[in-house]
């Protein structure tokens, strides 16, 4: 029977059957049950304003969904129980997470939602075909990522990427391990190695720069150290120095420069406490001016050619009459003006020299002057 509200009761169970099949029944327990897919049941409510409800538990029961005038309406669901879901897998579907939020659940757990308008993944995320061994892949982090499992990468090769360790820093990431990162500072990497510079070329990978230590930077190629600059300075290592010529390959350490060098200052105006270089040609006859060859020691200490013809003198002859003009070795030095080996060797510094020949040759211009004018006397005489 109907009543005055439209809608429809009956005590009784009923059952609606067509062409000797049962299709449609009430089991008596409140229930309304469908005994056949291939009929379409259609519910009406009594008036364009009413709704039809979706009840567990009996009449007076649970509110499952309803069909309003704008559509079907579900419970809000949680992430273990979604309002939609499938038969055989009830924790895996659709629930509301909050106001304006839609959320998507798997396994009883949150894989994706629509929160504020903006798509959020709480899952890795896939894309491209199951046969693409190189899709892009994102992993879900609570937190900050870590080198191994940056944010943005590859499916099969999930350790190599684009990741956020930590705050304004974007790190990139390969074999696991983070290569470089940008920060507020700019672009940093990884301090690399002669044979693995830190910043190379791709098509010239051990050529580049890399990290020895704090303030320590060195330039790098062929997989052999050619630089070193840090809060000294600038050392050139194991290599030559061309400067507007091409590099010499005769030996380690040489500079060549293709126009004159101009360093230091001899400006009369800037020097005082001025003292002369006395006795200077007898100085000079201490020294010894000599052809000679690098020996065995040498070669060992500083790597200098033994085959070479050089002409020099003795450091310690130079020290002993003008030690202005003598210095440890550079290759005996350890920056800080003392010797590596303690041996202290020495070097001169030939250009310092200059002076003390330029007051020997005087005095002895003043020895012949007096030759001559004794000369002079004799021959007047006779």
């Amino acid at each position: 029977m109907y009543l005055a509200d439209g809608s429809l009761h009956i005590a009784q169970p009923v059952r609606f059957q067509f062409a000797n099949d049962q299709r449609i029944f009430d089991d008596g327990g409140g229930g309304l049950k469908v005994g056949s897919q291939w009929n379409l049941l259609s519910l009406f409510g009594g008036t364009n304003t009413q709704e039809i409800r979706f009840l567990t538990g009996g009449r007076n029961g649970t509110e499952r969904a309803r069909i309003a005038t704008t559509g079907l309406r579900v419970t809000a669901g949680t992430v273990a129980s979604p309002s939609l879901s499938f038969i055989d897998d009830p924790n895996t579907g659709i629930y509301r997470l909050g106001d304006d939020d839609l959320g998507f659940t798997a396994g009883g757990v949150l894989r994706y939602g629509i929160l504020n308008g903006l798509n959020r993944f709480y899952a890795n995320v896939v894309v491209g075909p199951n046969n693409n061994n190189s899709k892009p892949y994102i992993q879900y982090k609570d937190g900050y990522d870590t080198a191994s499992t940056p944010s943005y990468s590859w499916y099969y090769d999930n350790g190599c990427g684009i990741g956020h360790p930590a705050g304004s820093v974007i790190a990139f990431s390969t074999a696991s391990a983070e290569r470089g990162r940008f920060t507020n500072q700019g672009l940093l990497v990884r301090d690399g190695t002669a044979a693995g510079p830190s910043l190379s070329f791709t098509n010239d990978p051990d050529l580049g720069f890399y990290r020895n230590g704090a303030n320590n930077m060195r330039f790098s190629a062929g997989n052999s150290i050619r630089g070193t600059w840090n809060g000294d300075g600038l050392v050139l290592n194991g290599g030559s120095l061309g400067v507007n010529v091409a590099v010499s390959t005769a030996a380690d350490g040489r500079i060549d420069a293709g126009n004159d060098i101009v360093a230091y200052s001899s400006d009369k105006r800037l020097k005082e406490n001025i003292r002369p270089i006395n006795n200077a040609l007898d100085k000079v006859n201490k020294l010894s001016g000599f052809i000679y060859n690098w020996n065995k020691l040498a070669n060992q200490q500083a790597g200098f050619d033994m085959k070479e013809d050089l002409v020099g003198v003795y450091a310690q002859d130079v020290e002993e009459v003008l030690p202005e003009a003598v210095k440890l070795a550079p290759f005996d030095n350890d920056g800080e003006d003392n010797s590596k080996s303690g041996e202290n060797y020495l070097t001169v510094q030939y250009e310092k020299m200059v002076p003390l020949l330029i007051e020997a040759i005087k005095e002895q211009q003043v020895q012949i002057d007096e030759l001559k004018t004794k000369l002079g006397e004799v021959k007047w005489l006779k």
